[in-house]
Formats: C-alpha cells, sequence, structure tokens
C-alpha cells in the first residue's frame, strides 16, 4: 500500500505510481483530464517499483529518501520512498521511484542507505511483495483444523487435506 506524502505526493502522477486502473479518460472533463491524456499518449519517465534489498534489517523507516544506482553504482536512477524489515519475508523490502529503464521485474540495482559507502544491492520485485499473482488461499494464512495438513502446489498451499494416520 501506498503512503500519500511519502510514497506518493502532488509530483506524482497516476500513471507513475500504479494507480492508472483507476483513472477514467473517457469520464466528462475534470480538472487534469487534458494533462493525463498526455501523460498517458507519452508515456512515463519513472514509475514506483518494489525491491527486495540486502544489508542489515531495517526496524524503523527510513527518515529521507535513499539514492539508487545502477549496478556500477555511478548514475543515481531513482530514490527510495519507504523501506523496513519484513519478518513475513524474512528481508528488508522497499518502495522505490525509479526511471522507467530500471523497472522490469529482476532488476539488479544498488541503495545508498545512508552514505555511499553503504551501498547494498537490491532487486526490483512484483508488488504487493507477499503473493503478489494471488495464487495463496486466504485460508492458507490460518490454521487447518483437526488433524489435516495444507496440499501444496510447489511452495504455494492449495487446500487442507487429512493427515493420512
Amino acid at each position: 500500500m501506498l503512503w500519500y506524502g511519502i510514497d506518493i505526493d502532488p509530483e506524482a502522477n497516476p500513471f507513475e505510481v500504479g494507480l492508472d486502473n483507476v483513472v477514467d479518460l473517457g469520464k466528462p472533463d475534470f480538472i487534469g483530464k487534458d494533462a493525463l491524456i498526455e501523460i498517458k499518449k507519452k508515456g512515463v519517465s519513472q514509475k514506483i517499483v518494489g525491491l527486495r534489498l540486502g544489508g542489515k534489517p531495517q526496524l524503523c523507516y527510513n527518515a529521507d529518501f535513499w539514492l539508487v544506482k545502477d549496478t556500477a553504482g555511478r548514475a543515481v536512477v531513482g530514490y527510495v520512498t519507504r523501506a523496513f524489515y519484513s519478518p513475513k519475508l524474512q528481508t528488508n523490502i522497499a518502495h522505490a521511484m525509479v526511471g522507467i529503464e530500471h523497472t522490469a521485474t529482476g532488476t539488479s540495482l544498488l541503495v545508498a542507505m545512508s552514505e555511499e559507502k553503504d551501498l547494498v544491492r537490491a532487486t526490483v520485485v512484483e508488488r504487493p511483495f507477499y503473493d503478489p499473482k494471488k495464487e495463496i488461499p486466504r485460508e492458507a494464512n490460518e490454521t487447518c483444523k483437526g488433524g489435516q495438513n495444507w496440499t501444496t502446489r510447489g511452495s504455494v498451499p492449495i487446500k487442507c487435506r487429512t493427515t493420512p494416520a
């Protein structure tokens, strides 16, 4: 979930932050419609992405934006809006606004978490960070009842089944 004032601000547009599905350009005139039509036609130069980050667990949110760099660590390609440690995923995760050429899932980047010497590896991942394709049934997050276990397909829980005696 994106936070207004941190991940999204008045400078961002819905096409950059993944909210283009809530823009109805077919509606009668509204404030900003012409600008949004132009942005959609030209495309965006940056987008917000999810990152998995290395480094020590981030137990509190970053107080300022961190620079995102290319894998050589030379060119600044964006900035981390917020980062934190996910106990469920057992890794640091972040939202970052990066240049459109760095938004593909699996893209490797570097993040300056505090100072230049603190560059850590980061990988662009799908959002939401947990189960982005919604393959895990909601019940999989709950315990099976009465001696049942989850049947899995790969690592994805499918349904409860009775444990053989």
